[in-house]
């Protein structure tokens, strides 16, 4: 019995992932490694089509393309930090994409902490080995929310984004152990 509902498990958890892998595309499809350099990132993004790629400073790249943005942030030359924003109209949409970051977070196994939470918005992060993400869904205005995931190298990162963390005594628990 155990067998089968694991297995269902699985199956159901393949499905919101195969569900929802346009909102995941985001994720993977301008996915760099943490520790690649700026001229590594700008040579990756010069190959793809149909992206607007600027430099808004030295130490970060911006990547737009039809439904999202990613941002590439850089400490001393290294890739720390990356941020995904995705648009979408319906908060329906926007929720599905939450569960599908949430369940991909389960799979891996990493440790999730809700974070604020109102009215107009939702956040929670996850630590996955020594990397944290942060997972958040607020409205701008009627009929437009976004949804935005961050993943930053806690060892690669300078100690000014620190501040956030270490102030949250809950969240810094979760990446101390």
């Amino acid at each position: 019995m155990y067998l089968i509902v694991l297995a269902m498990k699985k199956f159901y958890i393949f499905l919101v992932l195969l569900s929802s892998s346009l909102s995941m595309t985001a994720q993977t499809y301008l996915a760099q490694d943490f520790g690649r350099t700026s001229a590594e990132v700008k040579e990756f993004l010069s190959a793809k089509k149909d992206i607007t790629v600027q430099s808004p400073s030295h130490d970060m790249i911006t990547a737009t393309t039809e439904g999202f943005r990613i941002e590439y942030y850089f400490n001393e030359g290294v890739l720390y930090k990356t941020l995904v924003a995705r648009y979408y109209t319906t908060l329906k949409e926007a929720n599905t994409a939450v569960d599908a970051f949430r369940t991909y977070y389960e799979l891996l196994g990493a440790s999730q902490m809700n974070m604020e939470s109102g009215k107009h918005n939702q956040r929670f992060a996850a630590v996955h080995g020594r990397e944290i993400h942060d997972v958040n869904v607020f409205q701008l205005e009627k009929g437009s929310i976004q949804l935005s995931q961050s993943k930053m190298d806690l060892d690669r990162c300078p100690g000014s984004e620190m501040k956030e963390i270490v102030e949250n005594e809950t969240l810094f628990a979760m990446i101390s152990h």
